[in-house]
């Protein structure tokens, strides 16, 4: 039958039938505030960004990320553009809350790199010697 033909040909192709998805490390004390009270920031996060779903890794698997005190944050979204917004509204809540959603890295001293690095730079210097003499 040529017309059940014709409306087949008319059809336009339907799009893929896949998610994006994007894992995040964030910080094991900024999750009840990504969560909210009752899961109330999860759901306002999905809502307004358009993505299926916002999931945090379980607590019983922070043994695995036990040395850097993180989860993984999943997002999934059924296209990048939702996945992109909610990044973004986690990371915008992490911002406007630095004391809670930073580091306590207590092993990392910045003013001890900063010496170690111009030690190392003073002896480079040291090992290639004087420099030339200027022509003049």
């Amino acid at each position: 039958d040529a017309s059940a033909g014709a409306g087949v040909e008319g059809r336009l192709p339907s799009p893929p039938s896949f998610s994006f998805v994007v894992r995040i490390l964030v910080p094991t004390p900024s999750c009840g505030m990504l969560i909210g009270r009752g899961g109330s920031n999860v759901k306002s996060m999905a809502e307004s960004s358009g993505v299926t779903s916002i999931r945090l890794s379980p607590k019983e698997n922070e043994a695995v990320l036990a040395a850097t005190s993180e989860r993984v944050v999943t997002v999934t979204s059924p296209d990048l553009a939702g996945a992109v917004r909610c990044v973004g509204l986690i990371l915008d809540g992490m911002g406007a809350h630095p004391d809670i959603c930073r580091y306590a890295n207590m092993t990392t001293s910045y003013s001890r790199a900063t010496s170690v690095l111009s030690a190392a730079q003073q002896a480079a210097a040291a090992a290639a010697g004087p420099p030339p003499p200027s022509v003049g």
